[in-house]
């Protein structure tokens, strides 16, 4: 695994034992990564977005309390700040009542945004309408099934407005884990993710709601990372992996890649596939198919090689053509509308097996 270009995206547990390390381990006090979080996430803000007015949506727990020091962050550079909980102040515990009690020593005074019921109070309505930026810190990774009440609401209300919409760690409603979405869920502008990525920032649905993400650090050092479990390949990772072409390079200098699929009824994926390596930078594109599939030739550029086959079903007398393709090219794709018949399977076996 090429890992260094590879962005490594953890689960909700991974990155609560990286906390652990941090806190517990380490002993650095969870109030100090709750500082530079909130300072990074505003300082996100101020660069991007240079806002006059923001509203800064604040749930019970740890996320509640980075979104009040993102809010402090934020009327310290001068931006006029209405801060919205969730619950009454005396429902905050540890650090975010700490960081909450501050807030208020500077004069903001957070308001309690929605009723029992669930209902939004007017006021808290006008003021996000009115808003440049509005931050939903409401849920964090360890987060899971469905928004209700207040925090349905203020997701509800979050939704509707114009404003650029900015989540901590991740949008509120969204699976930390695997992306999974139960019930309102924030659709953001920007996630700024703390320390590291989550599985849930781009897995979808929730990776369609995360917007653009950025991985800020917030002080947990190297020596309590966890090897991640989950990986995935940016185009910055990609891009060492690309070879400009030369002037004397030809079709088969610059890479052959053999696609081997496209049963009957399935050959559109074959060439798909087949298309893709040429844009992806191969120079020569071959797409095999069996006796009996759609005599078809969707792109030009690739060239179909027809196999043995019975009724468009590739089978072991397909092997011996098969084997003297792959022969034949640098890079083989075995499976794009490849089928799963019984020889079929058994063929694909034979292959993987052969040198």
């Amino acid at each position: 695994m090429y890992e260094s270009l590879l962005l490594p995206l953890y689960t909700a547990d991974a990155m609560q034992q990286i906390d652990l390390a941090a806190i517990q381990g380490v002993g650095i006090p969870g109030s100090h990564l709750m500082e530079r979080a909130g300072a990074a996430v505003a300082a996100e803000i101020l660069e991007r977005y240079e806002p006059e007015e923001a509203v800064v949506f604040c749930g019970k727990g740890n996320n509640g309390g980075d979104g009040f020091v993102v809010a402090r962050e934020l009327f310290d550079a001068g931006v006029e700040v209405t801060v919205v909980t969730l619950a009454a102040p005396e429902e905050y515990k540890g650090d975010a009542r700490l960081n909450l009690e501050i807030l208020q020593r500077l004069g903001i005074e957070p308001r309690v945004g929605f009723t029992a019921a669930g209902e939004a109070e007017p006021g808290v309505v006008t003021v996000t309408e009115m808003a440049d930026v509005v931050v939903d810190a409401i849920f964090g990774t360890g987060f899971t099934g469905a928004a209700k009440g207040a925090a349905a609401a203020a997701i509800e209300l979050i939704n509707e407005t114009s404003a650029e919409v900015v989540s901590v760690d991740i949008a509120s409603g969204v699976g930390a884990d695997a992306g999974a979405v139960h019930g309102p869920a924030v659709v953001a502008d920007l996630t700024v993710a703390l320390h590291a990525a989550k599985v849930g920032h781009f897995v979808t649905p929730g990776g369609a709601l995360s917007g653009e993400v950025v991985v800020v650090p917030i002080g947990i050092p190297a020596l309590c990372e966890r090897e991640a479990e989950v990986w995935l390949l940016t185009s910055t990772g990609l891009q060492p992996l690309l070879v400009e072409k030369g002037s004397l390079d030809h079709k088969r200098s610059v890479g052959t890649v053999l696609v081997v699929g496209g049963a009957a009824g399935m050959t559109g994926a074959a060439h798909m596939a087949a298309m893709a390596a040429l844009r992806g930078g191969a120079g020569l594109v071959h797409c095999t198919a069996p006796d009996g599939a759609e005599q078809v030739k969707p792109y030009p550029e690739v060239i179909t090689v027809r196999v043995p086959g019975e009724a468009g079903a590739y089978t072991t007398a397909s092997r011996a053509a098969v084997a003297d393709e792959v022969a034949a090219f640098g890079a083989v794709a075995l499976g794009p509308g490849l089928g799963r018949g019984d020889e079929t399977q058994l063929l694909v076996r034979e292959l993987l097996a052969a040198d």
